[in-house]
């Protein structure tokens, strides 16, 4: 039988894989916010050259909603991790510890996140801007062009129904700050 020290270490083991799994998934939303701005700048440099076609701002929604969606993802298993660390992890070593209280960053930033406008700040401009705005700027510019093909309606179709798709999934994120939950 483990005695307290292996305990906590293999809790310590633990909170630091789930750390770093934070900072690799915050490093991940981090790139594709600076994929989907990189790709507005490309796609809308190559079509307003001389022989640029507006189709191509088409393309814009589809990949900033696609990277929104990846970055929701990445949002919501980060607060998953840190309700673990925090019901669960925190508690069994403050137990295995055997002390009364532990210093616990999730609990500050839950309290943080409650604040008024510090949710909105982080869950709702950014995304907002650039897997929202973005887009829809795209594809109010794609309709400066004579023919409206087959293609540029399929694309505009895809577009508006990926645009949907990401703001079906970011708007629960907007309701309210997640709530404390009680550790089990």
């Amino acid at each position: 039988m483990p005695d307290e020290k292996d305990a906590i270490d293999i809790l310590l083991a633990e909170f630091n894989a789930l750390r770093a799994e934070i900072g690799a998934r915050s490093a991940a939303q981090a790139t594709m916010m600076q994929l989907a701005v990189t790709a507005f700048g490309a796609l809308a440099g190559l079509t307003f050259t001389q022989y640029g076609d507006h189709r191509l701002l088409l393309l814009i929604p589809i990949i900033s909603t696609i990277l929104g969606l990846i970055w929701l993802d990445h949002a919501a298993n980060i607060s998953n991790i840190g309700d673990f660390i925090k019901n669960q992890l925190m508690p069994a070593l403050q137990k295995a510890a055997q002390m009364e209280t532990l210093p616990d960053y999730e609990t500050v930033v839950r309290k943080y996140e409650r604040t008024p406008g510090a949710f909105i700040r982080v869950f709702g401009l950014p995304p907002f801007l650039i897997f929202v705005l973005m887009p829809v700027v795209a594809m109010v510019l794609a309709w400066d062009i004579r023919t409206r093909d087959w293609l540029f309606w399929t694309l505009q179709i895809f577009d508006v129904v990926l645009l949907i798709a990401f703001i079906a999934r970011w708007l629960p994120f907007l309701e309210s700050p997640r709530q404390p939950v009680a550790p089990k």
